[in-house]
């Protein structure tokens, strides 16, 4: 799997992903979390993820 051209204007590659994770509401028995994920350059967002985790 080839890294994704993400600044077109230079022509450049990315070879580095920057993965920011962050918690939006911590309860007893449900967290609420969101992540991104960028380019090395933080100009461009990749993928966002929306999770629901569950304490046993």
């Amino acid at each position: 799997m080839k890294p994704a051209q993400t600044n077109k204007q230079t022509n450049k590659q990315t070879n580095k992903l920057i993965a920011i994770g962050k918690v939006l509401q911590s309860g007893r028995t449900l967290t609420v979390c969101e992540g991104y994920v960028y380019d090395s350059l933080q100009e461009k967002l990749i993928a966002k993820m929306t999770a629901t985790l569950i304490a046993i």
